[in-house]
């Protein structure tokens, strides 16, 4: 295999990958908040039966990034909880609607050959709005006087040490803001730095950048060949 790196159409990405998620929304006297709290991309050929079964795998990847963004589900799901349940709750999939940033990360799947990424993200708050999601979940904790939407909250231990099953390579891509630190401090504490591949800002030591956020100095192919440069040359089989 070489390090090529097409930059595959996105109805070739369609009918190749499917997606699917867990939504719910925390609920407090002072809102509700919809959430996503993972999202499994995989080959259309080895989805299971029971596609909860997914997440017994050990993906190829696991990709963090800011927050679920755009993605929603097909059905739209109604699944409440208290914040002290969350840490408890039942995972279940749903099929998923891709969005762009999830369309690059099945680009980097084609090119390797990998069949299944489990993507995670600094906040499970929901909001596709990048430049204002920052303000948003400081708001959040505000009201809720806690940080479990984040699976790194030390409430979500056992969550995470489930999704991150045996350790897989994690490609970080959560962004370069600096009012970010809180979530990225809580993410570095929690995952092996020797499995982490991605786009480091020049001169930083943890800001990794996102593969459509705006102000990347470059576009979204070269991010798709950036990264598959990164993962043939620390990963080579």
């Amino acid at each position: 295999m070489t390090s090529n790196c097409p930059y595959t159409k996105q109805s070739i990405l369609q009918a190749k990958y499917n997606c699917y998620g867990h939504f719910y929304s925390i609920i407090s006297d002072n809102g509700e908040f919809p959430c996503r709290s993972v999202l499994e991309i995989v080959d259309k050929s080895i989805v299971p039966r029971k596609t909860d079964d997914l997440l017994k795998r050990t993906p190829d990847l696991v990709a963090i990034m800011m927050n679920p963004g755009a993605s929603k589900p097909v059905v739209e799901q109604n699944l409440k909880v208290k914040l002290n349940s969350i840490p408890d709750m039942k995972i279940e999939l749903t099929d998923t609607i891709p969005d762009k940033t999830q369309f690059q990360i099945m680009r980097i799947m084609k090119v390797k050959n990998w069949t299944h990424t489990r993507i995670l993200n600094l906040s499970d708050l929901r909001d596709p709005e990048s430049e204002k999601f920052y303000k948003y979940y400081e708001s959040v904790e505000s009201i809720l006087g806690d940080d479990q939407h984040t699976i790194f909250s030390a409430h979500r231990t056992n969550e995470l040490s489930k999704k991150l099953n045996s350790q897989p390579p994690v490609l970080a891509a959560w962004g370069v803001k600096n009012k970010l630190n809180p979530l990225i401090n809580k993410c570095m504490a929690s995952i092996k730095k020797d499995k982490l591949i991605g786009i480091k800002k020049s001169g930083s030591k943890d800001k990794y950048y996102h593969p459509l956020l705006q102000g990347t100095p470059f576009n979204q192919k070269e991010w798709v060949e950036k990264m598959c440069k990164i993962i043939f040359h620390k990963m080579k089989r």
